[in-house]
């Protein structure tokens, strides 16, 4: 997959582990989309298109360019203090991307709303069920499944059954339950 230019600016610092990451969801955006399309499982009145999805997933973290590298790449369990500044890479990741002139509604709403959960307990803005951008909707699910079932600082990769029994279990929580589901019968 093909980065969008922002991703390679020199003025940006992303960890080679969270460029990675990006270019993974991006790729595995456009497996899911497909398999959606295919299904007939992408909403029947103006579903986003797949090239803006992959896309946005390729700069979904784009903001933790501006984390501090000690808080992104530290080893351990993170302080409430410290998530609170992990949090701040939606709103940065924004500006970003508006800074840049790079961005589409699809971009921007994967990149502010990828960590809203269907409960309403995520963030940055706590919204729930279908008040969470459907493209964000889709996101949430594809970016979990790549942070768990890759290593990052803080854990060991999941086995694949592993990370699809914790999105199984946050069906309905977490994730839009016909996301989830939808994601789940493409992995198993």
């Amino acid at each position: 997959m093909r980065f969008p230019s922002i991703l390679v600016s020199p003025a940006l610092t992303i960890p080679k582990a969270e460029l990675e990451h990006m270019e993974r969801t991006g790729l595995l955006m456009g497996r899911f989309y497909d398999w959606m399309r295919q299904n007939n499982l992408l909403p029947i009145h103006a579903p986003p298109p797949r090239d803006a999805l992959c896309r946005a997933a390729a700069v979904h973290d784009i903001g933790k360019a501006l984390i501090p590298a000690a808080i992104l790449n530290k080893p351990g369990k993170l302080t409430p203090a410290e998530f609170e500044v992990i949090k701040e890479h939606t709103h940065r990741g924004i500006g970003l991307l508006r800074q840049q002139n790079k961005s589409d509604s699809v971009m921007l709403a994967v990149c502010r709303h990828h960590h809203e959960r269907w409960d309403g307990s995520g963030y940055p803005d706590e919204l729930s069920g279908k008040s969470i951008p459907y493209p964000a909707r889709l996101m949430a699910v594809v970016d979990v499944y790549d942070a768990l079932t890759h290593e990052r600082p803080y854990k060991g990769a999941y086995s694949k059954d592993a990370a699809l029994q914790i999105i199984r279990q946050g069906c309905g929580t977490q994730f839009d339950p016909a996301i989830g589901g939808a994601f789940l019968n493409l992995m198993e």
